[in-house]
């Protein structure tokens, strides 16, 4: 670990110059600056070093709307909110749990069956927030159908309010 500290601190300072570098002509305009082909950084090519990725833009919807694209029978909309960052809200049918004791949060909707949201470890302790009855927005990563039943993981509760009663617990 020792060994790589020069390196890594030589590789941002060369990082840094190179920034500076291309900020230091004030009087260079728009055009000139995109006339050159931005240079790589020694840093963005160290193999210890992050590679940047682009967030993807969260697709907000209600527990409703996203039970109908799964029901219009486009596959091309249902794959692509497979791995699609997801802004979920609705209202809270059913809060159980897994095999595992993981809590899986139902959200009503006008379909047979509704929308079920399993929540990452780090969201358990609020699931005892949630109310039968109660409004809740959940962040989740993808959606897709499974034994007939639209799920999602990875979920998190983003923002409760109250409702009539306590949920039941399974």
């Amino acid at each position: 670990m020792n060994a790589l500290k020069p390196a890594l601190t030589l590789s941002l300072i060369l990082a840094f110059l190179a920034l500076a570098g291309g900020c230091s002509r004030p009087d260079a305009g728009k055009d000139a600056v995109r006339a050159h082909a931005p240079q790589p950084t020694v840093a963005a090519h160290h193999a210890s070093a992050p590679a940047h990725r682009e967030t993807p833009a969260v697709e907000a919807m209600s527990a409703n709307a996203l039970m109908q694209v799964f029901a219009s029978s486009s596959v091309a909309n249902a794959s692509r909110l497979a791995h699609q960052a997801l802004e979920i809200d609705g209202t809270v049918a059913e809060v159980t749990a897994d095999s595992d004791g993981a809590p899986l949060v139902t959200l009503k909707s006008s379909f047979d069956a509704n929308p079920q949201f399993a929540l990452d470890a780090g969201a358990w302790s609020d699931a005892a927030t949630l109310q039968v009855g109660g409004h809740v927005t959940l962040t989740c990563h993808g959606a897709e159908l499974t034994a007939g039943r639209v799920m999602s993981t990875a979920c998190s509760i983003v923002h409760v309010s109250a409702g009539a009663r306590v949920a039941a617990r399974g």
